[in-house]
């Protein structure tokens, strides 16, 4: 029987996350390109610091996964993922511009 726990729980979760996420300011375009290559910078400086073992060893990084995958997967992973987010920010540019 459902008592409303699982909702309660859901949407205390859900408001969370959106406070969290009204805490993340866009600087603007030139601001935020540069971030993004510091960013970058980060990344790639993190991943060439770590050694083959270090990138075939589980449990590195626990999100968004927490079953021991390898920090070379999860590192492939990061990559398509913010290869698609790229295309698609370019799709929603050209609809924009497309008026």
């Amino acid at each position: 029987m459902d008592d409303g726990t699982d909702r309660r729980t859901l949407l205390r979760d859900q408001l969370a996350l959106t406070r969290q996420l009204a805490e993340i300011v866009w600087p603007g375009a030139a601001a935020g390109v540069d971030e993004l290559r510091r960013l970058l910078d980060r990344w790639d400086a993190f991943l060439a610091s770590r050694t083959e073992a270090e990138l075939d060893a589980g449990g590195v990084v626990t999100f968004p996964f927490d079953d021991g995958r390898p920090l070379v997967a999860i590192a492939g992973w990061a990559n398509v993922e913010l290869t698609k987010n790229v295309a698609e920010m370019g799709v929603l540019r050209r609809l924009a511009e497309a008026g």
